[in-house]
């Protein structure tokens, strides 16, 4: 260092790519490091600010983070449109598909423009980092999803540095799937199928676990023990799989979260039940059994709701009108009502192990499961025991 300034040199050239620069975690730079002399000016503390000068393929990356930038704001704004449309057309559905097909014409617009610039900035630029990411991400007209996320990709280290192979599968999902977790499940198991280095199958797993970490925690988990059966030397795999719960949970541990909509479109966490005692109850209206159960649960409920104890609802319904009517006709008054209206493809029905309804587990105050399946008055004492008598 001389008068604040240092100089960074190495013995041999370092891999094209992005990098990051400073002192610690909460105090860095995120570059593109290149065949490039650059120099960066900031100061300690605050080199999230720092100014990168002498670079083309740092300047060319704000081209890039304007597209980026742009098309999230889009995004979100169509988000937004969605759920008002939920909340607007719920209940009439020829109003609430005359909005998405809007929607849906507004979203194929922001994204065809977003690679049409992806392929104008990669056509300019073609021998750049910034341009092979460009292109990397760019989708061209009338591509479909085998064109689109091949597995030539994963035998090009340039590219798998980073997030950007991760990325680009989201897009894969996002643009290309839909809502059908299937077709992903079935391409992700195939890409592990095939033989490719070591490092790009570490990566491969990666970007597949955390893409359904949240949508799917039973397949994530399923994922994260094929790959430390893979690497079973690898502390990245061991961490990955000790985070997913194993199997359909039991008594004693932990309720892995739920995160689905209620009838308003709104998405309802189980874990933001904790404090509470909480039925996690799965039903569906056309379920003879979970209909005749339900009085005594309302009956539980409206004795204990005031003690610290309330129901979380989880319909494997596959029709919503059908689902709210019954919640009304039947007096669920509890406010956690949820469905992915997939009926038995219900992600959380698979993250509990779910073969039958009705199906209820028990938790604590922490989230912990101390019983299943408790019906009528066992579940009442149950209750009694736990919240006391009245």
């Amino acid at each position: 260092m001389v008068s604040g300034e240092f100089t960074f040199e190495y013995s041999e050239s370092i891999p094209r790519g992005f990098y990051k620069i400073g002192f610690g975690q909460e105090d860095g730079k995120i570059l593109i490091i290149a065949d490039e002399n650059i120099e960066i000016k900031g100061e300690k503390g605050q080199l999230a600010k720092a100014e990168i000068l002498n670079s083309k393929e740092n300047n060319l990356f704000k081209e890039y983070q304007k597209i980026v930038s742009i098309s999230n704001s889009g995004i979100q704004s169509i988000n937004q449109r969605v759920s008002k449309a939920r909340s607007d057309f719920g209940n009439n559905q020829e109003q609430f598909e005359a909005a998405i097909n809007k929607i849906r014409t507004d979203y194929d617009t922001l994204i065809k423009w977003q690679h049409v610039e992806y392929k104008k900035l990669y056509k300019s630029n073609p021998k750049t980092f910034v341009g092979k990411i460009s292109n990397y991400f760019a989708r061209e007209e009338g591509e479909g999803p085998d064109q689109y996320l091949g597995l030539n990709e994963l035998n090009d280290h340039e590219l798998l540095r980073g997030d950007m192979f991760k990325t680009k599968y989201l897009i894969y999902y996002q643009q290309f799937l839909g809502s059908n977790f299937q077709v992903l499940k079935n391409k992700s198991q195939e890409m592990i199928r095939t033989k490719i280095d070591a490092p790009s199958k570490e990566i491969l797993y990666a970007a597949i676990i955390e893409s359904f970490a949240q949508s799917d925690k039973a397949f994530a988990g399923k994922i994260s023990k094929a790959y430390l059966d893979e690497f079973p030397n690898s502390d990245i795999a061991k961490a990955y799989f000790s985070s997913f719960p194993q199997g359909p949970p039991d008594i004693g541990d932990e309720a892995p979260d739920i995160l689905l909509e209620n009838p308003q479109g709104e998405q309802v966490a189980l874990s933001s039940l904790r404090g509470q005692v909480v039925l996690l109850d799965f039903w569906a209206s056309w379920c003879g059994p979970c209909r005749r159960e339900n009085p005594n649960v309302v009956r539980t409920y409206e004795e204990y709701k005031d003690k610290g104890f309330t129901v979380y609802s989880v319909s494997l319904d596959n029709s919503k009108d059908k689902w709210v009517n019954a919640i009304q006709k039947d007096n669920l008054s509890w406010e956690s009502h949820v469905s992915d209206l997939k009926g038995w493809r219900s992600q959380a029905a698979a993250l509990y192990g779910v073969r039958g309804i009705p199906a209820t587990f028990l938790l604590d105050q922490n989230g912990v499961i101390i019983a299943k399946n408790l019906r009528g008055s066992s579940l009442e004492n149950k209750i009694k025991e736990i919240l006391g008598a009245n």
